[in-house]
């Protein structure tokens, strides 16, 4: 049996490979736009929009559903490599499926004329991610292995990239560098499992397709639908508006995604320990109470934080041109809150009690309401239409959670609310000091947000110091 880390240090493992998924492309983008120019730049970016559809067929999934099934039985070595070649097998199935879809439009869709080779070079991360299982590392919850992994992985991509991108002629050296880094860190995986774990995925015509299929669509279902009301704001502006305001919601809806990401990212962590408890007949009444008071304590001072620094964000991140963006950034923070309490109810309830249709109808129900606002109201709000569009879809996604965990989730929020909405009170006054004595850009930035998270744990810590040391252990 492999020893299993605290949650704590699992939601910082995960937390940090996420922030590194943010600074890198930061590195990067810069540097590849310059070398590459407009026109090969945005080939590479088209084509990657392909492949992430091709990716999303590719999954199924497949990945979700076995991390949570995987860490039910990870205990029992024999049970544990049988459904792992259950697994790979759907999954290598739907990635040739999703291969020969790629195939099929490249010959016959005219707009791809001259992409085959940009396309096969990028559909290589697809398929090294089937073959890698890395879900095998999450369902034994080896988040240390997989953060190392990623950043060195990515920092010898970055590097390579730096070394053989040189001009505009090197697009497909640069495409074949924005994935090498999947690729190398699969290859690892690929030796990593069968060395760590002595599990090895084969192929099978064993696949009990009846007891796996219906929960891996329903949870393919809920990708798509989730997909769609992620990505269609822009898709809706930029057939309603102009590029200027496509531009600017960008800005905005980018750092938006990017704060979601990294506290989204402390809480996927807990699938397989709470998957693994039920499995076991253990109580989680305890552990998912502590987790939600965890998300309230938190998530109210980073929505307030967002809020206040959006614009010093867009004036740091993207220049006085997108400055409007800092009112998207401001309606999104309020969905910041809604889109984390949904991903605590989703993610660390729903998925694991097996409510996964619960998820499908949410999330499909959050797609049609955003793309109903957005067709009412873009024509006359432009951008913070489509910010309020997605506000409203992501409290659809938190009142289903909600509404299907009632007979899970029994928490207390009183005490939690009053300690969070305390530490808001003090990052407005610290904001507010900070914006009237301090005049550089910079330095009021890194002020604030030191100044914001150090009240919040003087606020927090004394009252929360039992619950939070039997956390972390």
């Amino acid at each position: 049996m492999v020893k299993q880390r605290s949650l704590t240090v699992n939601s910082m493992l995960n937390v940090v490979r996420q922030i590194c998924a943010v600074i890198f492309p930061l590195i990067t983008f810069p540097y590849a736009t310059r070398v590459l120019g407009t026109a090969n730049y945005g080939m590479v970016s088209f084509g990657l929009s392909i492949i992430s559809y091709i990716a999303l067929i590719a999954n199924l999934g497949v990945i979700e559903y076995a991390i949570r099934e995987g860490a039910k039985v990870r205990d029992n070595k024999r049970e544990f490599q049988k459904f792992s070649s259950q697994m790979f097998s759907i999954n290598l199935l739907s990635t040739v499926f999703s291969l020969v879809l790629l195939l099929v439009l490249i010959l016959f869709w005219k707009r791809l004329d001259g992409y085959a080779v940009l396309l096969m070079i990028q559909s290589i991360g697809v398929i090294s991610t089937t073959i890698g299982t890395d879900w095998i590392n999450s369902a034994y919850e080896d988040y240390l292995f997989i953060t190392v992994r990623y950043i060195v992985c990515s920092l010898l991509s970055i590097v390579l990239m730096f070394i053989m991108v040189r001009s505009s002629d090197d697009y497909l050296a640069y495409a074949f560098f924005t994935i090498s880094s999947n690729l190398f860190a699969n290859v690892l995986n690929f030796i990593h499992v069968r060395k760590r774990y002595d599990i090895h995925p084969r192929f099978t015509l064993d696949m009990d397709l009846k007891m796996h299929l219906k929960p891996v669509f329903i949870l393919f279902g809920s990708s798509i639908a989730a997909f769609v009301y992620i990505n269609s704001d822009v898709l809706m502006l930029g057939i309603m508006k102009d590029n200027a305001t496509v531009g600017i919601y960008s800005a905005g809806s980018r750092i938006y995604l990017m704060v979601k990401q990294i506290l989204n990212a402390a809480l996927v962590v807990m699938i397989p320990r709470i998957s693994n408890n039920i499995a076991n007949r253990i109580d989680n009444s305890k552990l998912l109470q502590t987790i939600r008071t965890a998300c309230i304590l938190v998530l109210l001072p980073a929505t307030a934080g967002l809020y206040l620094v959006g614009d010093k964000l867009i004036l740091l991140m993207s220049g006085s041109e997108y400055l409007p963006s800092a009112d998207i950034i401001r309606v999104l923070a309020i969905a910041l809150f809604f889109a984390t309490s949904g991903c605590y109810y989703i993610s660390v309830v729903m998925i694991p009690y097996g409510k996964e249709k619960w998820v499908m109808t949410g999330s499909i129900a959050a797609a049609l309401v955003n793309i109903i606002l957005n067709i009412i109201l873009i024509p006359r709000y432009g951008g913070v239409a489509a910010a309020w569009s997605t506000v409203f879809s992501e409290m659809i996604m938190l009142i289903t959670g909600v509404a299907c965990t009632r007979d899970i989730v029994k928490i207390r929020f009183i005490k939690p609310y009053i300690i969070s909405l305390l530490c808001v009170a003090f990052i407005v006054l610290e904001s507010n000091i900070v914006n009237t004595y301090v005049d550089n850009l910079i330095v009021q930035l890194i002020l604030t947000v030191l100044l914001g998270v150090a009240g919040a744990v003087i606020l927090t810590v004394p009252c929360y110091y039992r619950e939070i040391k039997e956390f972390i252990r």
